[in-house]
């Protein structure tokens, strides 16, 4: 049996993959383009029209982009000040900082997904147009809980789990809170 110590530096006890956080990305911009697929649905795309030209498609899809692209700079900002917040309590600041950014890159890419293909299947059963706000708030949720579990597996222990926890939740609480009043108030971010 060997009794040395053996020390390891971070980079050889996790090796980081490039190629793992480009595909993150890479989803998480196809994710934003499938919502602004339907948000250019939802609005029309007049504004697309007018900036490129006669085609049809060409204006829905430059208009897709622009959504996609604007709604990604909000996200990256919103989620950087979350995380700002976040991190202020002892018990979350276990969790590094680029981890936590790819993490809610990659729960949030789904969470697009799902939200776009609920606002599809509001084009087939417009009855569910009243349910929205509520339905995409209660999907947020969820993949904050399936954030909040990925981080307990990895960082955290079953001690600072309910601490973490109540440190995700009071920012969520209070930017969902901000969206449905926005939701309500006829705005769509």
């Amino acid at each position: 049996m060997d009794n040395k110590i053996y020390y390891y530096t971070q980079d050889e006890i996790k090796p980081k993959s490039k190629i793992f956080e480009y595909l993150i990305i890479l989803l998480m911009f196809c994710s934003f383009l499938i919502l602004g697929a339907f948000r250019a649905f939802e609005h029309g795309y007049q504004i697309g029209g007018v900036s490129v030209g006669d085609s049809a498609s060409s204006a829905f899809w430059s208009y897709a982009v622009y959504l996609a692209i604007i709604s990604w700079i909000i996200f990256e900002l919103v989620m950087r000040l979350y995380y700002f917040f976040v991190s202020l309590s002892v018990y979350v600041f276990v969790v590094p900082k680029k981890d936590a950014y790819y993490t809610f890159r990659a729960f949030y890419a789904l969470r697009n997904v799902f939200v776009a293909g609920l606002g599809f299947l509001l084009f087939i059963s417009p009855i569910w147009v009243n349910f929205y706000p509520v339905v995409v708030v209660l999907i947020d949720f969820i993949m904050l809980f399936f954030v909040f579990l990925w981080f307990k597996k990895k960082y955290l222990g079953v001690l600072l789990a309910p601490f973490a926890w109540k440190a995700l939740l009071r920012p969520f609480i209070i930017y969902e809170f901000v969206l449905l009043i926005f939701n309500i108030g006829g705005l769509v971010l």
